[in-house]
């Protein structure tokens, strides 16, 4: 299969490589190298693809890396957690540019450093315009000037320069060029070299003399390749709407978890509280949503074992079955509450870990916590009958009627399997 392939929505997307048979497990990858001033306070860090917990790349495909770091950023780790309150420097090859996705992160906190192979012609000049006039920073990677090169210097607020790859006269030829911008000296090995770019003038520095990167390391969170294709048809169908998209993103937990992770208010100013995947839905917004879903698809995704989803889809249902006889304002807390209830034993990862950075009502996360409360009922109510229990409890029903909640709950999951194709 060649390196590129038609995505549903027509755009040309990298190809992703294979997934193993189950993403149950598995760990993600980010590194990060930290980036100093003058002073040697720290004001950033770059963020690295990283395969393994190595301190070094193994990189086959540049647009994979790229693609990998943001999703892993944006939906696995988690922004905060990579950087706290400091700057991440994110590589863009060209693809990646044209895409766009770099916007899927706060301009406030994020540098888009643009790989110094790019090809500059109109288009990429256009969308880097875009993103700085959007109040992104732009940095050029590894610059060492060439004239299709200058056009991007016009928009660009900072210069990297590799000072392993010039001699000492070219890299004072550089900051003589240069030195409107910012520059940032990096592969800086040793306390000469150090010592030396200061008193050209560069104000930021990187390198191992100053920190070797260090990998930071999350359970991975499997996503269905087929669920992510249904979605991306889904939003290029006739004019759907939030409900249509969430009865998709419904179907799938992983879907539903990611999406929620990405609406974390460290990735979006909002002071709401998620009840529901409509929520999720229209917080992010279809434009928003659709780059993020294309992300997905050309990360890589997972087959996940049938039972598995089955079963989130099956305690989602009947929890929110039991929310509706309950009289519940929001029947849709119980859903997501029933089907997140599952991600521990999908990821592999203690629950507390996983919804942290999850803008979940608080009787969403209290129930999920083992706390009390009407949802905490129904989580129990699912327990207790997967488990085998014949004396179930729910306020206002009987154990007959319980039951017969649940044989609804397993009908509509079954459906909803054999619809999604599982």
């Amino acid at each position: 299969m060649s390196d590129f392939e038609i995505s549903v929505t027509g755009a040309v997307v990298p190809h992703a490589p294979d997934a193993p048979a189950t993403g149950r497990g598995k760990d993600v990858f980010v590194g990060r190298q930290p980036i100093y001033d003058r002073a040697l306070n720290l004001v950033a860090y770059e963020l690295l693809f990283r395969s393994g917990d190595v301190d070094t790349a193994n990189v086959i495909d540049g647009d994979q890396a790229t693609f990998k770091v943001m999703l892993n950023a944006l939906v696995e780790i988690g922004l905060k957690r990579l950087v706290g309150d400091k700057k991440a420097f994110i590589n863009l090859t060209r693809n990646s540019v044209l895409c766009e996705y770099a916007q899927f992160f706060p301009k406030d906190q994020v540098v888009m450093e643009v790989l110094e192979d790019v090809t500059v012609d109109q288009e990429l000049l256009d969308i880097v315009h875009k993103f700085a006039d959007q109040g992104y920073q732009i940095a050029l990677d590894d610059f060492d000037y060439r004239e299709e090169l200058a056009p991007l210097l016009e928009i660009a607020d900072m210069v990297k320069i590799d000072v392993q790859a010039l001699d000492d006269e070219a890299v004072r030829d550089h900051v003589e060029k240069f030195g409107n911008l910012k520059l940032l000296a990096e592969k800086v090995e040793t306390k000469e070299e150090f010592e030396f770019c200061k008193r050209l003038g560069f104000q930021y520095f990187q390198g191992w003399f100053l920190a070797k990167p260090k990998v930071i390391t999350v359970k991975h969170v499997p996503t269905s390749q087929l669920a992510t294709l249904r979605l991306l048809a889904a939003l290029y169908s006739d004019d759907p709407t939030d409900e249509d998209l969430a009865e998709v993103i419904c179907q799938d937990v992983s879907l539903s978890y990611r999406l929620m992770r990405t609406v974390n208010p460290d990735n979006f100013d909002h002071p709401i509280a998620i009840e529901s995947v409509v929520d999720a839905v229209g917080l992010l917004g279809r434009k928003e949503l659709n780059h993020w879903v294309t992300l997905l698809s050309i990360s890589g995704q997972d087959d996940i074992e049938p039972e598995l989803m089955l079963r989130a889809m099956t305690r989602g249902r009947f929890c929110e079955l039991l929310g509706e006889c309950s009289g519940a304002e929001s029947s849709s807390a119980f859903f997501i509450a029933g089907q997140l209830s599952t991600i521990d034993a999908l990821v592999g990862a203690p629950m507390g870990e996983l919804i942290e950075n999850v803008p979940l009502a608080p009787d969403i996360s209290l129930a999920l916590l083992g706390g009390e409360g009407p949802i905490a009922d129904a989580l129990t109510c699912i327990t207790a009958i997967e488990s085998g229990q014949n004396d179930l409890a729910f306020p206002g029903l009987t154990s007959d009627q319980i039951r017969a909640q649940y044989d609804d709950a397993l009908q509509w999951a079954d459906d909803g399997r054999l619809a999604m194709g599982y």
